[in-house]
């Protein structure tokens, strides 16, 4: 297991970026320990709208095929940090 000198972290400490060589290497890391909490693949990321449907075009269908199947079902969550909550 290799990690890129590429590692960083975003915002506020709430998700760390790191890449691996293969998915089982992260499997390995979420093995042996209890500090995290869940491990997620990035498609994509921009600081806006137009720069995230840029690169999340550019995904490849190997990453898309496993999740387009009838009997398969997903859903967007989409989190934001650092923005107060607006109310009426």
């Amino acid at each position: 297991m290799v990690l890129k000198q590429r590692s960083f972290i975003l915002c506020t400490a709430f998700f760390l970026v790191v890449q691996f060589r293969e998915e089982q290497d992260v499997k390995k890391l979420m093995s042996r320990t209890v500090l995290i909490r869940s491990a997620f693949k990035l498609w994509g990321q921009g600081a806006t709208y137009q720069e995230l449907h840029t690169e999340l075009k550019q995904v490849s269908l190997e990453n898309i095929e496993p999740f387009c199947h009838p009997d398969k079902s997903f859903k967007v969550e989409v989190e934001t940090l650092g923005k107060k909550d607006f109310k009426n």
